[in-house]
């Protein structure tokens, strides 16, 4: 399996590919920090899937560009913001699979091996040593509602002015969500229901 890994820090990028090179499998082609090279490299190096750090507004036009460049490619974006409007739009442009930033090394394993295997059907999905898969949910159309709300980024507050219910409601709907989702947070929960085709 042949990796391209794009991420702002050097370290980071030393040991992850440390880390990958313990397995015979794999094969780091390329180490940057930089979206330009990251984008030019695809073709000529011909990787397998992409290890990009989802951080900010210019990481997320490196996994278009990425994208854009080799549709067919996998991108498997690692967790370094909580931004999850961001996250959802890396998802909807060309990500695959997002990685949490408490995920352990087995997660990142799983995530390459399946990105490997499915190519771009993989996606878009979310890995997380937490929780596996889950059954399709029966959420509401409120809970969808409020679930879309969250993937825009929107606080509590500002769900109930758009909806016209309370702070309160909506703290409600999202708990249901979660039960039903089997997660504990708002970011899990939106992308899950992302993956499902939910929102």
């Amino acid at each position: 399996t042949r990796i391209l890994l794009l991420h702002s820090n050097r370290l980071f990028r030393e040991g992850l590919t440390a880390l990958l090179r313990t397995h015979d499998a794999i094969s780091v082609v390329l180490s940057t920090s930089s979206p330009d090279e990251a984008t030019r490299s695809t073709r000529p190096l011909r990787p397998h899937l992409a290890l990009v750090e989802m951080r900010d507004e210019t990481t997320l036009q490196a996994c278009r560009a990425i994208h854009a460049a080799h549709p067919r490619l996998p991108i498997v974006l690692l967790g370094g913001t909580a931004d999850l409007a961001l996250i959802v739009r890396a998802l909807r442009e060309g990500g695959s699979i997002y990685l949490p930033s408490d995920a352990d090394p087995s997660s990142l394993l799983i995530s390459i091996r399946q990105a490997r295997q499915e190519g771009r059907a993989v996606g878009p999905r979310l890995s997380t040593p937490h929780s596996g898969p889950v059954s399709d949910p029966l959420l509401s159309p409120r809970e969808r509602d409020v679930l879309r709300l969250v993937a825009k980024g929107h606080a509590n507050r500002l769900i109930g002015r758009r909806l016209a219910i309370s702070e309160n409601t909506v703290r409600n709907h999202l708990a249901n969500a979660y039960q039903k989702l089997e997660v504990s947070d708002r970011t899990r929960a939106a992308l899950i229901a992302l993956q499902r085709g939910l929102l």
